[in-house]
């Protein structure tokens, strides 16, 4: 089970008449998907267009795509439906995640059957070189 909500403290020092602590809610999928920079994802995608790789897959968007594989990894899913109902209760946040969509069990399906593995493949590896 992953720990979706995860409260990080932060101390406010060297502003005047604010002793508060402000307590912001990160999600770990949130701060995970942070690491994979936008620039990687547009790359990668514009790299399969132009070798005619078939990347679209419906209204499904490959960032959501993406967003829906890790959350399927770090939650330990064993179906579809452990992945779109998990996704459907944090639609909310899954939105803050670059607009992220959470997807139904025929796109998510469709999308996993049409979509190359390349795609994934090489955002991996782009995200490795960046770092």
């Amino acid at each position: 089970m992953v720990f979706w909500n995860c409260p990080i403290t932060t101390h406010n020092r060297g502003v005047k008449n604010n002793h508060q602590n402000t307590t912001e809610r990160l999600t770990v999928l949130g701060q995970f998907c942070k690491l994979i920079p936008k620039y990687c994802l547009a790359n990668v995608c514009a790299e399969l267009n132009k070798e005619g790789i078939k990347i679209a897959a419906r209204a499904f968007s490959v960032w959501s795509h993406i967003v829906s594989m890790i959350y399927c990894h770090m939650a330990h899913c064993i179906s579809l439906n452990d992945i779109c109902d998990g996704l459907q209760n944090f639609k909310g946040n899954l939105n803050n995640i670059r607009n992220a969509t959470a997807p139904h069990r025929n796109t998510l399906s469709h999308a996993n059957r049409t979509r190359d593995i390349a795609l994934i493949k090489r955002l991996f590896w782009k995200t490795v070189e960046h770092y």
